[in-house]
Formats: C-alpha cells, sequence, structure tokens
C-alpha cells in the first residue's frame, strides 16, 4: 500500500507536498576511448541523496532514480472492554475507519442464535493531534434460554462528542423460541420479536417494548442508556439492566432473572429477562439502541432487536446483518 513518485538524475529530490527539487547531476563525460552509450549505464545512485524531509515518505535510489514511497498502515481494535484511543498524526490525517458491531448471545436449549451485527466504513479527514475514542463491542452472553444483546461499535473525536464519526449496531440476543434480530443499517434501533415498539429512535437506547407485558432490558444508544427489563412475572425475580452509552462506559447490561438468562455485550448490549422461567434477548447496543424481547402470553423466550448504525463518512457503506462474533474497528491510512 503505497504511492512513489520518481525522479531520475538529481542529486536531492523533494517531490511530495510541493517541496522544491535540488539540482541535477550531470552524467560523467565520455572519453576519447568510451564506447558509445557508456554514459546510460551509469548508476547515479551512490552519488545521489534522496532524502526529500518529509517524515512520510520513505526514500530511496534504484537506476539513477530517486523514489518516495507514501507510508499506508493500519490499526485493528478488538474488544477489550474498555475504551480505546487513536491518535492522528501528520502522516495519519486521512483516515478510513471500518467498523463492524458484535453479534447477540444465542439460546443454547433452543439452539436459536443471536442476531448478526451491522457493518460501516467510511472515510474521514481528521487533524493531526485529534484523539479518536473507540469502543469495540462484544457478543451478548450465550444461555439456556436468552441471550444477552450484542455490543455496537462506534468510533468518535474526542473533542467533538455531539455526534460520532461511524456506529456499528450490535445484534439482539436470541430467545429458545426465535433468533435475535440483526443489527441494522439505518439509525433505528430494531423492535424484539413480536414487539410492536421498543427500539430506540434518534439516538436514544431502547425503551419499554409494546406491548407491555414482560420485556428484557433494551441496548444502548449514544444519547442514552437502555431500558431495563419489567413486567409483573419478571419483577420477582430480578430485573435486567439496560446497556450504557459510550459516553457512560458502555458496559453491557446485567442479566435479569434466573441463570437461564445472559447479560448484554460490552458497547451497550441490553440484558436478558427471565421471569421466574424466562422472557427474551436482550437488545443490541447502536446508535439507537435495540428493544428487548417479550413475553406476551402467546410468545416468549423470543430475540431481542438489533441496534441501529451511523455513517458520517464520505464514501460510506453501511449493511446490515453482515457480521458473526465479536466486533472490530479498523482505520488504515
Amino acid at each position: 500500500m503505497h504511492e512513489s513518485i520518481v525522479k531520475r538524475g538529481v542529486r536531492c529530490a523533494s517531490l511530495v507536498l510541493g517541496l522544491a527539487a535540488c539540482g541535477s547531476v550531470a552524467s560523467p563525460r565520455a572519453d576519447a576511448g568510451d564506447q558509445p552509450g557508456a554514459d546510460a549505464a551509469v548508476d547515479l545512485c551512490p552519488t545521489m541523496s534522496c532524502d526529500d524531509g518529509n517524515a512520510c515518505t520513505a526514500d530511496s535510489c534504484s537506476a539513477s532514480a530517486c523514489v518516495h514511497e507514501v507510508m499506508h498502515g493500519m490499526q485493528v481494535f478488538s474488544a477489550t472492554a474498555a475504551v480505546q484511543s487513536f491518535t492522528a498524526d501528520a502522516c495519519r490525517t486521512a483516515l478510513t475507519i471500518d467498523v463492524v458491531g458484535a453479534q447477540g448471545g444465542k439460546s443454547t436449549v433452543g439452539g436459536q442464535p443471536g442476531g448478526l451485527a451491522a457493518h460501516a466504513v467510511g472515510e474521514f479527514a481528521v487533524s493531526s493531534g485529534v484523539v479518536l475514542l473507540i469502543v469495540v463491542g462484544a457478543p451478548g452472553g450465550d444461555a439456556q434460554q436468552v441471550g444477552g444483546g450484542g455490543g455496537g461499535s462506534f468510533v468518535w473525536n474526542s473533542l467533538a462528542a455531539s455526534a460520532p464519526l461511524i456506529v456499528a449496531g450490535g445484534g439482539g440476543g436470541g430467545g429458545a423460541n426465535s433468533a435475535g434480530q440483526p443489527g441494522l443499517a439505518g439509525q433505528s434501533g430494531g423492535n424484539g420479536v413480536a414487539a410492536t415498539a421498543g427500539g430506540g429512535s434518534n439516538g436514544s437506547g431502547g425503551v419499554a417494548p409494546a406491548p407491555v407485558t414482560n420485556w428484557a432490558a433494551g441496548g444502548a444508544g449514544w444519547e442514552s442508556d437502555g431500558a431495563g427489563g419489567g413486567g409483573t412475572k419478571a419483577a420477582p425475580c430480578g430485573l435486567a439492566v439496560g446497556g450504557k452509552t459510550p459516553r457512560n462506559g458502555a458496559a453491557g447490561g446485567a442479566a435479569g432473572g434466573t441463570a437461564t438468562t445472559a447479560s448484554g455485550g460490552f458497547g451497550g448490549g441490553g440484558g436478558a429477562q427471565g421471569q421466574c422461567a424466562a422472557t427474551g434477548g436482550g437488545g443490541g447496543g447502536g446508535y439507537s439502541g435495540g428493544g428487548g424481547g417479550i413475553d406476551n402470553g402467546g410468545q416468549n423466550f423470543t430475540g431481542g432487536g438489533g441496534g441501529g448504525s451511523f455513517n458520517a463518512g464520505a464514501n460510506p457503506v453501511t449493511e446490515a446483518a453482515a457480521h458473526a462474533g465479536a466486533g472490530s474497528v479498523t482505520i488504515s491510512w
């Protein structure tokens, strides 16, 4: 991954960023006894200085030509259950940021998987010295009956935190009777299976679903934490906790109820809810959080909704249901 700029027969070629080139080096003069065309075979590299003074290029010489390779690279961030950082410098200001959220947890009894996570990639221009903060989503926990919501993956400018740069939503936790819903390409979070509401919007966390019966916790959004689990059957056994926003630590929500349920993943995944059996999977974290799965009497052990995504980059690509397993963030330049 490089760009090469070549200048032949110069003692000091500084051709990057508009710097002036030094004077040309003349070829050695031929003696009368030299063969015609002998000058063309002389390699001037030993007498040339190809340093262009630009720290962002690798300078070399080949066959009497200075070559200035613009250096490129990448840094990959994995899920660590902590907020991470990336500092731009003079050579790393034009960035491509590629993010994937984390999959929701599964039900080990029903074999229903958690929802797949979203994927987003965009191009961003940043100033040297800017610190980007990074949350990489972790998968929701697996459990016998209902899984936790998957965490979303987020990148934002530490000096301009009113909106993120890019977010990929996590998948909802699966239930024994239905799979978790996927992380979404749009900004709004999804509802849990059989629910007619619950997904967050405009950056909010997942809210209490409709119909209001018994429900799992919502995933976090950018602006607010996910709503906790609830319901008359759920309360006596303990309520699940909503996922936390990235600026509130990004923790996954704790499970509620019995040991047959699981917590949400780092990145704001909502906790799965038990009543004194089980209710539903947690909502996925994202730009707007997914709603928790519900037990409405007719349908129970249901999957949670997936989190929404956000992409402020140039040439954006955002995909729903694109990734299994843990999330990641890749920054390249």
